[in-house]
């Protein structure tokens, strides 16, 4: 078995981990752009039904949500490391 990837991102032994960072954060800060375009009703009325965008939002979560919680306990480790 190989490193999953969230314990690869955890671990941060690789360039790719870091990329890995740098792509979630620019994934995250796209939808919550989205976000708030739908909070102050700026996207069509059917876009929250819109199975497209459903989909993609529930694969966003399910591949967000595990790195948010490493790079969480990574900075957890950071700053623990620093005193």
């Amino acid at each position: 078995h190989g490193t999953g990837y969230y314990d690869a991102f955890k671990l941060q032994q690789s360039p790719a981990d870091f990329e890995a960072n740098v792509r979630r954060l620019k994934l995250v800060g796209l939808w919550e752009e989205v976000r708030e375009l739908l909070k102050v009703f700026e996207l069509p009325d059917s876009f929250e039904v819109e199975t497209e965008w459903v989909e993609l939002g529930t694969k966003i979560r399910l591949l967000m949500e595990p790195i948010d919680i490493a790079n969480f306990y990574l900075a957890l480790i950071g700053r623990a490391s620093r005193g």
